[in-house]
């Protein structure tokens, strides 16, 4: 396999793979005895020891085996996928799947006519719009791995497309999910800043808009994001083995891996972040405005967010183990430094793995 799937998802996905076995109970593949092969074209034959692998495989256990590997790499196969996983062996299958394109969410919003980006008056574009996009795609897209890891992802970077807040932004949610799967073979610190630019993920942590703070008139940074990236998307509550276990101090308790204090420095980091645009002065209920103003959610929410300088805080910030972002740094150079760190912790690995 000449790629390798993120570690932490693989070990929850795949069984330990099998290589390639050769068959005798099929033709094709360089078993030609008996084998003439004809051509609708101007050609009369081709050479028989030329053909792919055929199927169907008749070992019982082999396809079962070949079924159980693709329930826990896919959302389930039909009966011709697991013949062709069993004939084709599983490193041959994965290296497939790397190769195919992910097949976007939002693409079959738009061909479905659900959504184009640019007419204000499809807003809103209900939620539920997304879960039948994404219904239709996994029903028929090709790249079943990339699809369940892209599900995976969903259930650890999670967001909610059920509240009130987002019923009626759709295409935010299928922006959000399309990140997920085409990150889904790169490498999770790229997965987790795409995440943390997102308008999705801004809005549902709290930390879009986040201003830095201004004691004067009682402003401080939202902790929300500081608090759940730490907790949820990477280290966790309580300091672990490479095992998954949790360690103890020399009196036995659990050991937590970072505090309140934490959570004051990182929540200056995800200072400034927001919209990619200003906000026009358009009141949504005025009937006349109403258009302009979905335009430029539908382009805003479909696009990282930017770094607004005058609201990221510029102190000096002290992360966990002692690591400092200096005073007066680029917000954008606080926040890839800060992800960084978090996803070469220790913790980071036995926590997303087990």
């Amino acid at each position: 396999m000449k790629k390798l799937l993120p570690i932490s998802l693989l070990a929850a996905l795949i069984h330990p793979l099998f290589g390639q076995v050769p068959h005798q109970d099929f033709l094709g593949g360089g078993h030609q005895v008996g084998v003439t092969v004809t051509s609708s074209s101007s050609a009369t034959s081709t050479r028989p020891h030329a053909t792919i692998d055929g199927f169907p495989i008749s070992n019982e256990e082999q396809l079962k085996d070949a079924s159980r590997f693709l329930a826990q790499a896919t959302f389930g196969a039909d009966w011709a996928t697991i013949q062709m996983a069993a004939a084709m062996g599983y490193d041959a299958w994965l290296d497939e799947q790397f190769l195919i394109p992910y097949s976007s969410i939002m693409d079959e919003m738009t061909r479905h006519g659900w959504y184009d980006g640019s007419d204000g008056e499809q807003e809103p574009i209900y939620h539920t719009w997304f879960r039948t996009a994404w219904m239709s795609t996994n029903l028929t897209a090709p790249d079943l791995l990339r699809q369940r890891m892209a599900y995976n992802y969903s259930q650890i970077l999670v967001v909610n497309d059920a509240s009130d807040e987002f019923e009626d932004f759709g295409q935010m949610l299928a922006y959000y999910y399309d990140l997920l799967g085409t990150n889904a073979f790169h490498t999770y610190e790229d997965m987790l800043l795409d995440v943390t630019f997102s308008p999705m993920m801004g809005k549902f942590l709290t930390y879009y808009d986040n201003p830095k703070a201004n004691p004067e008139e009682n402003i401080h940074p939202d902790e929300n994001y500081a608090r759940e990236i730490m907790q949820l998307f990477t280290i966790g509550l309580w300091e672990l083995n490479p095992n998954g276990i949790r360690r103890v101090d020399s009196t036995g308790a659990y050991i937590p891996t970072y505090d309140q204090t934490d959570i004051d420095e990182y929540a200056q980091v995800f200072t400034g972040l927001g919209s990619g645009g200003i906000e026009p002065d358009l009141d949504p209920e005025d009937e006349e405005e109403e258009e302009a103003y979905n335009r430029f959610l539908l382009q805003q929410f479909t696009q990282p967010m930017v770094m607004n300088p005058d609201l990221h805080d510029e102190s000096e910030k002290v992360l966990l183990n002692g690591v400092v972002l200096p005073a007066g740094q680029d917000g954008l150079a606080d926040i890839e430094q800060a992800v960084h760190h978090l996803v070469m912790h220790p913790n980071t690995a036995p926590f997303i793995v087990w």
